[in-house]
C-alpha cells in the first residue's frame, strides 16, 4: 500500500483542496478505497486478535471511529483519519508509560522483598 502511494506522489501530480475544515488529497490512485481498506483492517485487525483485553477494546474503538469517520465525509476522511491517529498515539504512548511505571515498581518492590528476605 505505501509503495503504491510512494508511487502515485512521485509520479504526480498530487492535488490537495480545501474542503469545508479539513484537506481533500488526490493521489490520481484510482483503487484508493481499497487500500484504505485494507490499511484500516492491518491497523484495526491486528489489535483485535490481541490476548489482552486492553488491546482489544482499543481495536474496537478504532473501528468504531473509522466507520464514524468514513460515515461523516469521504472527502474529509483522510484529514480525519489523521487527526484520530494523533489522539490513538498519544493514548497508545500514555498506556506503554504507565505501563513501564507500574512494572518498574513492581520490580523494585520484588528486589527489596528478595533483600530483605
Amino acid at each position: 500500500m505505501a509503495a503504491t502511494y510512494l508511487l502515485a506522489m512521485v509520479r504526480g501530480p498530487v492535488g490537495v483542496a480545501i474542503e469545508g475544515h479539513s484537506l481533500n488529497y488526490d493521489t490520481g490512485v484510482s483503487s484508493g478505497g481499497q487500500l484504505a481498506a485494507v490499511y484500516v483492517m492491518a491497523c484495526c485487525g491486528s489489535l483485535l486478535v490481541s490476548s489482552r483485553r486492553s488491546v482489544v477494546a482499543f481495536g474496537l474503538a478504532n473501528v468504531v471511529a473509522v466507520a464514524f469517520l468514513k460515515g461523516m465525509s469521504t472527502e474529509e476522511l483522510t484529514s480525519m483519519w489523521c487527526f484520530w491517529a494523533a489522539v490513538a498515539s498519544v493514548s497508545i504512548a500514555v498506556h506503554l508509560r504507565s505501563t513501564n511505571r507500574a512494572r518498574a515498581a513492581g520490580s523494585a518492590g520484588s528486589a527489596r522483598a528478595m533483600a530483605a528476605g
